[in-house]
C-alpha cells in the first residue's frame, strides 16, 4: 500500500494532471447541450426529444460542476479565472430551469426567442474560445418570457469578461 502511494506521488511529480483542460471540455459540453435544449424548447419537437435533451443538459451540467470542484481543489495558481466558470455553470443551470419551467407548464419558447438564446450561447462559446463575439444580437420583446431572457442576458454578460479556460 505504501509502495503504491509512493509510486502515485512520483508519477504526479513527473507528469502532473491538471483539471483545467477537462473543465474547458465540460463547459463546451454544457454550451452544446444548452443550445440544443433551447432549440428544442420551441415545442415543435416530440416531448421525448425535449426530455432527452433536458437529460443530456443535466448530465453535462453535473460533469462541469464536478470538474469545477476538482479544479478548485488544485493549488491556487491553477485556479485562475475559476469564478467565470462558476458563473457560466450557474447561469446555464438557471437558464435551463427557466426553459424547463416554461415547457412543463404547457408553454413553449417562441422560435425568435430560441434563436436569440442560441445566438447568446454561441457568443459565449466564441468568447471562451478567443473568437469574435457578435455584439449585434437583438433580443426579441416577449414579456411572458422575461425571466428566461434575463437568464440569457446574465449568460451573455460573460462574453464581456476576460476569458476562462479555452472551450474548443
Amino acid at each position: 500500500m505504501v509502495l503504491g502511494g509512493a509510486l502515485a506521488f512520483v508519477a504526479a511529480m513527473i507528469a502532473p494532471s491538471h483539471e483545467r483542460p477537462r473543465l474547458a471540455d465540460a463547459l463546451d459540453g454544457v454550451l452544446d447541450a444548452l443550445a440544443r435544449y433551447a432549440q428544442l424548447a420551441t415545442g415543435e419537437q416530440p416531448r421525448e426529444a425535449i426530455v432527452a435533451a433536458r437529460r443530456q443538459l443535466g448530465l453535462a451540467l453535473e460533469r462541469a460542476e464536478a470538474s469545477l470542484e476538482r479544479m478548485l481543489a488544485e493549488p491556487a495558481p491553477l485556479r485562475h479565472r475559476a469564478e467565470d466558470a462558476m458563473y457560466l455553470v450557474t447561469y446555464a443551470r438557471r437558464l435551463s430551469a427557466s426553459l424547463t419551467d416554461v415547457l412543463e407548464h404547457g408553454g413553449a419558447i417562441p422560435s425568435d426567442v430560441s434563436a436569440y438564446l442560441v445566438a447568446v450561447i454561441d457568443n459565449v462559446r466564441a468568447h471562451f474560445a478567443g473568437g469574435v463575439v457578435t455584439t449585434a444580437i437583438r433580443a426579441p420583446h416577449v414579456s411572458a418570457l422575461m425571466a428566461v431572457m434575463q437568464r440569457a442576458e446574465l449568460l451573455a454578460q460573460l462574453a464581456t469578461r476576460e476569458s476562462v479556460p479555452q472551450v474548443r
